[in-house]
């Protein structure tokens, strides 16, 4: 049977609302009185280049929040195992190498983030989308400023060959405040 181009959008919005047939991959069963990740996204994260993943909760950030940013009491474990296992996806970063999703920095346009392979900025298509915003649920440092480069100052105090490292977040921070004065304490 083959549906008219312009009745398969009513066709699916039928499917959708009568035969339970899910618009996107499901993240959590509803089913359980217990909500968690369905298997199906995991298999998803685990998988799947990451790229698609993190546009498919971008661009359908409305279906998937529910999951994502409730605090109800019923569903606080789930949010919780979903931000976890989301977090933890291994995501390449601008000038080489990986690191987990909730380790990464989104990057800006005033940050140089190939002079800062030290760094993980994120690798994202487009990442001035506003949408990309959401990822600070998943620990993804998102906001501009100066909070990004002090982070990693702290953490490369308690390691080796750190000069040249700190001379280039030394650099980013006096270009963030440049930017914004109101920055600066």
């Amino acid at each position: 049977m083959k549906v008219p181009l312009d009745r398969q959008s009513q066709l699916r919005d039928w499917m959708v609302a009568n035969l339970g047939v899910a618009e996107f991959p499901r993240l959590v069963s509803q089913h359980d009185s217990k909500p968690q990740l369905v298997e199906d996204f995991r298999f998803l994260l685990q998988n799947s280049d990451y790229v698609s993943v993190l546009l498919l909760l971008r661009d359908n950030w409305d279906h998937y929040a529910k999951w994502i940013t409730q605090e109800k009491k019923l569903t606080v474990r789930c949010t919780q195992q979903v931000i976890q296992e989301i977090g933890s996806m291994s995501v390449s970063c601008k000038g080489g190498g990986s690191a987990k999703l909730r380790e990464t920095i989104l990057p800006t346009p005033n940050t140089d983030a190939t002079s800062l392979a030290s760094m993980s900025f994120l690798e994202i298509p487009d990442p001035e989308h506003p949408q990309w915003k959401q990822l600070s649920h998943f620990g993804v440092v998102v906001t501009a400023g100066i909070g990004p480069f002090i982070k990693y100052l702290e953490i490369l105090k308690n390691s080796d060959n750190t000069l040249k490292k700190a001379s280039e977040l030394y650099k980013q921070i006096h270009t963030q405040c440049s930017l914004d004065r109101s920055l600066i304490p």
